[in-house]
């Protein structure tokens, strides 16, 4: 026979006076009472408690060490107990790490999400990457017909300052006869002549054959061989019209040598080595160089001393620059607030950050950051690192822009043409937007079909956490800055998410810090967890919640040592009508609130004045507050 009450008898714990109550399971229950009547005592230190106690002592006592185990409460007996979880209101986390997607675990569906069918882009060229198989590139080979004439070419050296000397001297060694250098093909002791310190592209002749069907295990063999010398890459010569087909064992950018491993979960987390900004460590913050210090005044000139240690003084860092400079077609006498943005950065970045900004190519400089970052590495005292001290700051990772993710994750994208995102991007996004954005992907019917399980489970978070009224909030948003409101709201609608059954759920006031106008949402979500088999057990003062509430308990009289006492219990319209209930009065209207409502002839005339808030999602807020005065800050959630 099932256990339809939660029967307490005796509960003393903190103020109340052996209190017993029947408490129906399976229902959507509020305990209501003025401040310090007893309600958190008789909720969380006695049905939380025992629960959780009653728990702790079914698991092993090694796991029972990693627990928090809670103290037995002051009471007689508890029947019909279920396991519990509190969601209180001081759930926030410290740590840095937490944001409200890890929290949600939206992020691990999102790593799952991405690792499966999200595609790899050049972060340079903006082009899908291609990967092939050796079955891809025997059939391409079948593909030119009987009788073609191929060449299977390894490319070692691609587009790169090589000694062709060096590598036909490694090659031989390893067994092969035939290099093709810059287009022409040679043999490895009759090698053209050119610059040793020019830019080469240099390939392996693995293979040479004609196209029949039978070549089919010798093409196989030619291109493993080809793809161990080159780290995965493959090209196929046509001998009969020159054409070349370019082939990657791995993720590779078609126009250049960028390459990424393989997918995997691990590599859209933050928290992973495999997908953490290199220099952050994932934390999107870093005690680094700082330009604005390093560059300290811009209306001086390079020469006069606008880059801190860079000036005629130095001379041989003063050389570099002065070279560097003059390469791209401009002086270190020229003011530094004057030279093109490229410049600046070229100079402070180096040429990888500046060819992005329209430098010109072939400046090769790692730029004076990277420079400073390795003076001070290699610094062997802190006396050494005194006069350095002074130009670092925390602050934003500069390498990933305080995202967090590497270079490699940032490029890996969700969907095809207008409608593509990357990680990043679905972060910074409110909850309502990432919903949009999801359902807005364009993607193939094999992708949509591998995507569907994660999806699903991503849009009923979202949904959740929308019901509850926080769909204005980032996935982004560190846990620790949200509101113990926000906090208790993101814990509930996780539980909603993990689908438990039979648990007793109890909760701190859910709707604090909650427009009304989000309540009948917030209603309608704890109504779904009484729903799927759980009990719900809610301390609660707001009017629209206690007259939802499946049953209603009701502490009192008063607080403190005038409380502690159960002062009624039943369904709401049964709490009103109970002449003991001092809720039951206001509920029913025969009582009513009624304020001074005093007016000051002139509230504006001192004012707090707040210019220009910017945090979060506030846009530009300039606002003024009368001091002496209370104020009210209102607004939807």
């Amino acid at each position: 026979m099932a256990i339809e009450k939660i029967k307490i008898r005796g509960a003393r714990t903190h103020n109340l006076k052996n209190v017993s109550v029947d408490i129906p399971r399976n229902q959507f229950v509020v305990v209501t009472g003025v401040s310090g009547s007893g309600k958190s005592s008789l909720a969380f230190d006695t049905l939380y408690a025992e629960g959780q106690r009653r728990y702790a002592e079914s698991v092993s006592s090694y796991a029972r060490r990693f627990m928090d185990v809670l103290d037995r409460p002051d009471v007689d007996s508890i029947e019909g107990l279920s396991p519990s979880i509190a969601i209180s209101q001081h759930t926030s986390t410290p740590t840095t790490r937490s944001t409200v997607a890890t929290v949600t675990e939206i992020a691990d569906y999102l790593r799952v999400l991405f690792a499966k069918v999200g595609v790899p882009y050049c972060p340079d060229h903006d082009v899908p990457l291609k990967k092939s198989g050796i079955h891809d590139m025997v059939d391409a080979a079948l593909s030119l017909g009987a009788g073609a004439r191929v060449m299977i070419l390894s490319p070692v050296v691609r587009s790169a300052v090589a000694d062709p000397d060096t590598v036909a001297g490694e090659m031989a060694r390893r067994g092969f006869l035939r290099l093709r250098v810059d287009g022409e093909v040679c043999t490895v002791d009759a090698l053209p002549v050119t610059d040793r310190g020019a830019v080469h592209s240099i390939e392996v002749v693995v293979d040479r054959l004609k196209i029949t069907p039978e070549a089919k295990t010798r093409l196989a063999d030619s291109f493993e061989t080809a793809a161990k010398l080159s780290g995965g890459r493959t090209m196929l010569l046509n001998l009969s019209d020159g054409s070349i087909q370019a082939f990657n064992l791995h993720y590779g950018c078609p126009q250049c040598d960028y390459t990424i491993e393989d997918l995997t979960p691990a590599m859209f987390s933050f928290n992973n080595p495999l997908g953490a900004c290199p220099y952050c460590e994932g934390t999107g913050i870093i005690e680094q160089f700082d330009p604005d210090i390093v560059v300290k005044d811009a209306a001086l000139s390079i020469a006069e001393g606008a880059v801190c240690g860079y000036s005629r003084r130095n001379s041989a860092r003063f050389a570099e620059l002065r070279d560097l400079l003059a390469r791209a077609g401009l002086s270190v006498e020229t003011p530094w607030k004057d030279l093109p943005e490229w410049a600046r950065v070229l100079v402070l970045d180096g040429d990888q950050k500046a060819a992005a900004k329209g430098a010109p190519r072939g400046l090769h400089y790692k730029g004076v950051i990277a420079e400073l970052d390795l003076t001070w590495a290699r610094a062997r005292s802190e006396s050494a690192k005194i006069g350095m001290r002074a130009m670092r700051r925390s602050c934003t990772c500069r390498h990933c822009g305080g995202e967090r993710y590497r270079r490699e994750v940032a490029s890996v994208y969700l969907g095809e043409g207008a409608s593509r995102v990357n990680i990043i991007g679905l972060m910074n996004m409110t909850l309502r937007q990432a919903a949009g954005q999801l359902e807005s992907l364009v993607l193939s019917e094999q992708s949509r079909q591998i995507a569907e399980g994660p999806m699903d489970a991503i849009r009923k978070r979202i949904g959740f956490l929308c019901d509850v009224g926080l769909g204005y909030l980032t996935l982004s948003r560190q846990a620790r800055t949200l509101s113990g409101g926000e906090a208790q709201r993101i814990r509930l609608a996780g539980q909603i998410g993990s689908a438990l059954t039979g648990v007793l759920y109890v909760l701190d006031e859910p709707t604090i810090g909650l427009h009304q106008a989000d309540c009948a949402r917030l209603i309608a979500t704890l109504k779904e967890l009484v729903d799927n088999g759980n009990t719900v057990v809610a301390v609660e003062h707001d009017e629209e919640v206690i007259r939802a509430a499946d049953f209603v308990v009701d502490m009192g009289p008063g607080a403190g040592e005038l409380g502690g006492e159960l002062v009624s219990c039943g369904t709401p319209q049964q709490v009103m009508d109970d002449p003991r209930s001092e809720t039951g009065a206001y509920l029913a209207g025969r009582k009513a609130v009624t304020a001074d409502r005093g007016v000051l002839e002139n509230p504006l005339a001192r004012t707090l004045r707040i210019v220009g808030a910017t945090g979060h999602n506030l846009k530009g807020v300039t606002c003024d507050f009368p001091v002496g005065a209370i104020s009210v800050v209102t607004g939807v959630s």
